[in-house]
């Protein structure tokens, strides 16, 4: 099965952005027109305003558009293009979405591609170093003056064009934040690895039957 990235989960915040990013945009998307499958390990740390946090570690895995599985402690979602897998292993439960459906109360690839970034425009643009790497800066707001966020931030590597930091930051002053490393592309994954078996004893809920 050909996996190709076009629709890169970790691109969608900047691919469709006009102005003064162009540049950034055309860059990303010629690295990953040549890109088949990605692996990656990322640290999600989400701030309060009164400094109260939570640090997530997983790791994600992309094919061709649609499929990708996104593996933490505390949460396992896994797509197949057709279906879409939500394991919690605290509430031992597993839903299974049609991957398509509107009503999904997850954010997947598909959404952050054509909803989100659909929803800000780039304000500034610099360079700034990250752990080191020499990154283009993306500082964008949001279009909408009711949505919540105040300010989302992109860090794309200068020399692999990959993304290595997304933040996003709300008006009531918590930070959300994600930074990517490892990045391994072009390594073979099976089909399995966008598909999810349920443990045994764990509560299946299949919301495909409902639609």
């Amino acid at each position: 099965m050909r996996k190709s990235l076009g629709w890169l989960v970790l691109l969608a915040p900047i691919l469709l952005l006009a102005s003064p990013g162009d540049d950034v945009i055309r860059r990303v998307q010629e690295k990953f027109q040549s890109v088949k499958t990605l692996s990656l390990r990322f640290v999600m740390d989400y701030r309060e305003s009164d400094s109260t946090g939570t640090v997530i570690e997983g790791r994600l895995f992309l094919g061709e558009p649609g499929y990708f599985r996104m593996e933490s402690s505390m949460q396992t979602i896994a797509s197949d293009g057709q279906n879409l897998w939500a394991f919690s292993p605290d509430e031992n439960q597993v839903v299974i979405y049609p991957a398509s459906t509107q009503d999904m109360p997850l954010l997947t690839p598909q959404q952050l591609l054509f909803d989100y970034p659909a929803k800000y425009k780039v304000q500034s643009i610099k360079q700034d170093r990250l752990e080191g790497i020499t990154c283009d800066l993306l500082v964008m707001t949001p279009k909408d003056p009711s949505d919540p966020t105040k300010t989302l931030k992109i860090w794309v590597d200068r020399r692999e064009s990959f993304t290595r930091r997304f933040q996003l930051e709300d008006l009531s002053g918590g930070v959300t934040t994600f930074d990517f490393k490892d990045f391994r592309s072009g390594q073979p994954l099976p089909d399995s690895t966008f598909t999810f078996t349920a443990p045994t004893g764990v509560e299946v809920m299949d919301l495909r039957k409902k639609q």
